[in-house]
């Protein structure tokens, strides 16, 4: 997993991003960290390869100025999985402490993802309940400027589709994007014995 964060001030100007270690096939979510322009804007990515990407500012309609803002992202592998929580802060009964837990998935769709309702399965992550969906555009092959939007997301599954806007024009069709998804939900182990998790809390 990498993150950190990087600044441009002009629209449609890229910036180059390094990755401290290569990230395989990277899945990455952006956003922007400040609020210094008063005009509506947002990441988009492009050219994401195992050592990097290319991130700029994007705003509606025509206008190619922009304060400068700062941009965080976070970028790792396809995979999902289960995070232990090392906290002090669980909860234990007579007999059994319930670690917290991190559930996840993170993951990469085909170039297929248009301005068309878009089923993202993550089934295998086994979430246990309805997740925190994060989600970039991870391709700029759309000439007009849009967003990433999300519709009904269950435990199992998500809708995501590309909007665009209409300060330009009223047409909405968008070519096909690759998107990056990271889902995310805190749950709790609750089959420790509590003297097994109060010794692991020692070591």
């Amino acid at each position: 997993v990498d993150s950190s964060s990087d600044g441009s001030d002009v629209v449609g100007t890229w910036v180059d991003v390094a990755f401290a270690t290569p990230i395989s096939d990277p899945v990455i979510v952006s956003q922007i960290q400040s609020h210094n322009g008063g005009q509506f804007c947002k990441t988009r990515q492009r050219n994401a390869s195992p050592t990097g990407f290319q991130i700029t500012l994007e705003e509606d309609g025509a206008d190619d100025a922009h304060y400068q803002e700062t941009f965080g992202w976070l970028a790792m592998e396809p995979t999902w999985g289960v995070a232990q929580l090392n906290a002090v802060d669980y909860d234990c009964d007579a007999d059994h402490c319930h670690r917290p837990q991190l559930r996840f998935m993170a993951l990469n769709t085909p170039n297929a993802v248009t301005h068309e309702p878009y089923a993202v399965d993550f089934s295998a992550a086994g979430f246990l309940g309805v997740p925190a969906v994060f989600g970039s555009m991870l391709t700029f092959n759309g000439g007009d400027p849009a967003a990433l939007r999300r519709l009904e997301t269950t435990e199992s599954s998500t809708q995501v589709f590309v909007e665009e806007e209409t300060c330009s024009d009223d047409e909405q069709n968008h070519a096909a994007e690759t998107i990056s998804i990271i889902a995310v939900q805190a749950t709790y182990q609750v089959d420790s014995l509590r003297q097994d998790f109060e010794a692991h809390l020692d070591t």
